[in-house]
């Protein structure tokens, strides 16, 4: 019983898509994910086979590592999902020693496809234009929550121009955005990143990106319902799996191949100082590269263009927490926060109350683009050599490609093109 209520709560609500638009001509990327999402699934899966099945010694090591990994994992958890996947797993263990290489594959083919469905997103036009009309109230009440009334009665939401702001070399990007590939990479202060994201994006007349999300905040349905169905794809922490990590890194690196405009979070989790994250992570972010790398190989010249950002708050919700995690250890020992300030009435209202005295709640500064190379680029996304010539960047290997330009491409220094994000105020005193 406790696994059917934990399928139930936790399998993404889509609309039936025999009713839902089609994709006009002039529409981002995005609005053609539902018909290419299974087509993205069993190219991880093939991409994931290929990489371990290659090396019967590899291939038997990955399921072993999954095996054991997935096992610990589930019986610490003690949940509805340790009750639905536990047994599967203690059954591969054991049968492992004695399974032909074929029979290996064929696990590792079902175990991929799973990983592979969870981890993929979805984008419904319909839940994209319903977001439209409702972010703009959901800010609004969040940032000026005294101010909602006379909005609604006014029919609009004007003052939030006023309470979010952007800056940067917005037209560019725009101009970017027909020729190639967006990635960007903004510093993470809050759960509210996302959102205001994604709004600044919509009023930039910015095409709408694909993004990782915490598999904890797909926990409440209704959030769940609105961020599958907006292009963000699970990303579950607690799953340390070889198997997990390589499905998810080829899910993005597919994602950016095809077009998809993406956003990273380099610094992997919100930021607990408040400063510009100094230790990135370079894994998916990384992927942006790989993808470039290999469609130069094909013969795709479909240019990628990473984008710094910063969000700048002048108060954090969650600024207590945060900081309360970063004095225990300098950062030294990030875990995952699953209560903190958004799901306390007290806190929310007393950060509410001290956001009515802010003219400016949030600027949004975005930096020069880069190739994957660590190059700027011109308005017709032309890589700038050192000597300040356009150039064309060459072809190169995707392992190349991640050595060579990984630590560079994800950007650590939007300070230079944008102003420090300042320290986070808590709600509190």
């Amino acid at each position: 019983m406790r696994s059917f209520v934990h399928r139930l709560l936790t399998r993404p609500l889509r609309l039936p898509a025999v009713l839902g638009p089609k994709p006009q001509p002039g529409d981002p990327q995005i609005f053609r994910f539902n018909s290419e999402r299974e087509q993205i699934i069993a190219e991880v899966v093939r991409r994931v086979e290929q990489h371990f099945a290659a090396d019967p010694k590899k291939l038997l090591y990955a399921l072993n590592e999954a095996g054991h990994a997935e096992i610990r994992r589930l019986s610490a958890q003690g949940d509805a999902e340790a009750d639905q996947a536990l047994g599967s797993w203690r059954r591969l263990v054991k049968r492992l020693g004695k399974m032909s290489d074929e029979e290996r594959t064929e696990s590792l083919r079902a175990i991929g496809r799973v990983m592979a469905e969870d981890i993929a997103g979805n984008f419904d036009p319909r839940v994209y234009k319903l977001a439209t009309r409702l972010i703009p109230g959901v800010l609004t009440a969040v940032m000026n929550p005294m101010g909602l009334p006379t909005q609604l009665l006014s029919g609009g939401f004007s003052q939030l121009d006023a309470l979010i702001s952007a800056e940067g070399p917005i037209d560019k990007l725009r101009r970017l955005a027909q020729i190639g590939t967006l990635v960007l990479v903004p510093t993470h202060s809050s759960n509210l990143d996302s959102v205001a994201l994604g709004y600044v994006l919509l009023r930039a007349n910015l095409p709408p990106v694909v993004y990782g999300a915490g598999k904890n905040l797909f926990s409440n349905p209704l959030i769940s319902f609105f961020m599958h169905n907006l292009g963000a794809y699970r990303v579950d922490r607690r799953v340390s799996a070889l198997l997990y990590k390589e499905a998810l890194k080829t899910y993005s690196c597919l994602m950016i191949e095809r077009g998809y405009h993406s956003l990273f979070f380099p610094g992997g989790t919100r930021s607990r100082s408040g400063t510009i994250e100094r230790r990135l992570k370079l894994g998916l972010a990384g992927t942006a590269v790989e993808a470039f790398s290999r469609n130069q190989t094909h013969g795709l010249h479909r240019p990628v263009f990473f984008v710094p950002a910063t969000l700048n708050y002048a108060l954090v919700l969650e600024a207590e927490t945060l900081i309360e995690d970063h004095l225990k250890g300098a950062g030294a020992a990030r875990y995952i926060i699953d209560d903190d300030e958004f799901s306390r009435v007290d806190r929310i209202y007393a950060f509410m109350t001290k956001l009515v005295t802010l003219r400016s709640a949030l600027v949004v500064r975005f930096g020069d683009a880069m190739d994957p190379f660590c190059n700027p680029v011109d308005d017709e996304g032309r890589s700038i050599s050192p000597r300040a010539s356009p150039s064309t960047p060459a072809p190169t290997s995707a392992a190349a490609a991640c050595r060579a330009s990984t630590p560079r491409a994800t950007p650590a220094t939007p300070a230079s093109s944008a102003t420090r994000s300042p320290r986070p105020t808590s709600a509190r005193r």
